[in-house]
Order: structure tokens, then sequence, then C-alpha cells
């Protein structure tokens, strides 16, 4: 069910879908809820679909932002659930999303991967435009692209065709869809940093974590980051 329907006091405000590749919380969806956080509200209404329930789902409502599951699991590939059954379900998936982009009159469709390429063929069939978002370089160990194999640059231009804009978060992720594709169509953007956050997790002594465990402040701490993940 999608929780926000426009009405006639929101006709100026545009309205735009956000594909999101996974239910969980990486660096993709981190991105995403910072755009949720700082999209100008009075000029734009997000709306995002999940892939399953998670902690994604629970994120995006304490950001007061609507999101509707359409239930899909392309690393779940295995012999109980062939690779085909999840192509065979794709036609009902990007029926209901042209059903959402109708419904809420969705003026941009905006992918956050390469997993998902359900938003950017319900885009074209809506005739709406889709603003293809490139977090990695294209994988084709992925579940779904060994079983259904591309090429890097069949990939690219796939994505050149479906898209009438394309973002990279750096220069070597735009510079690995090139060639075919052309660099200049290419935009980059670096991912942001919400310092007011990192500033206050550095000043609150609730989440210090040598005060947690117990070191002492002079003390010389090492640590590495990184995010523990069966992927």
């Amino acid at each position: 069910m999608v929780y926000f329907q426009p009405s006639i006091y929101m006709r100026n405000i545009r309205t735009i879908l956000f594909i999101a590749s996974r239910s969980d919380i990486a660096g993709g969806e981190k991105y995403l809820l910072s755009v949720m956080r700082y999209l100008d509200r009075r000029r734009f209404e997000p709306l995002v679909i999940l892939p399953g329930p998670g902690k994604l789902h629970e994120a995006l409502e304490n950001v007061s932002v609507a999101s509707e599951i359409i239930a899909v699991d392309y690393n779940g590939i295995n012999q109980q659930e062939p690779w085909y059954k999840l192509l065979e379900d794709a036609d009902r998936r990007i029926k209901r999303i042209i059903e959402i982009i109708r419904a809420n009159d969705v003026r941009l469709v905006h992918t956050n991967s390469n997993k998902i390429l359900d938003g950017a063929f319900a885009a074209r069939l809506a005739n709406v435009a889709h603003l293809y978002l490139a977090h990695i370089e294209y994988q084709g160990n992925m579940p779904i692209f060994e079983r259904v194999p591309l090429q890097p640059t069949t990939f690219a231009e796939l994505m050149g065709e479906l898209s009438d804009g394309i973002v990279a978060v750096s220069e070597g992720v735009a510079e690995a869809l090139c060639p075919p594709l052309d660099r200049s169509g290419i935009r980059v953007i670096h991912n942001g940093l919400e310092f007011d956050q990192l500033d206050q997790a550095a000043t609150s002594r609730a989440d210090n974590f040598r005060y947690e465990i117990g070191i002492d402040e002079k003390a010389l701490l090492v640590t590495a980051v990184g995010r523990i993940h069966p992927d």
C-alpha cells in the first residue's frame, strides 16, 4: 500500500520515486537516507520502493518518507528458487511500479543500484524520466548476472539507453561506463558527509567508545572500520 497520495494542495510538488536495491542499510542506503533528510520537501515528495522489510523501512518511517515493498531477492537465487522464476516475476513487479508512478504522478524514477533494472524499465514504459545512480561498477559475479550474463559494455549501453541522466559517485565508477558511454554525459557527485552527526558522536560521552569499554583517554587506540556482512 502506498502511504502518500497527492492532493490538489500538492500539485506543485514533484514526486520522485526511489528504487532501493536492498532492505538493510549499507553504503547506498546511507546515501539514500541522507537524500531523504536534506531533500527540499517544499518542492519534492519522495516515495521509496523497497525489495523487502528491514531496517531501511524503519529508518524511512523515522524521517516521514512513504515506502512500499515489492518483494524481490536478486541474491537469493539457488536451486530452490530458480533464476527464471525471478525473471518470470518481473512482469508483476514492473506493472506494480507503473501503477505507483501513475497513481502518484511521479515525475522522476531514481534507481539506486545496478542490481535493480525494474525501475528503469517501468520508467520507460510509463514515459517518465529515469536517473541511474551508479554506486559501484558493474559486477558480473552478482547471482542475477551470473545467471543472465552481460558484458560490462552491454550493461553500460543498456543503462545509457534506459536513463535520461546518469550520476556516478566517483570518477572511477564513471569511467567504468566509458566506453561505450560518452564521459561528458555522466555527472560525478561524491557522497556527502553529515559532519553534524560525526561531531555529535565525537563529543557525546554516552557514545564514546573508550568510555564504554574502559580504555584510558591517553591510551593509543588503533581501529579499523568496515561492515560485517555475508557478502
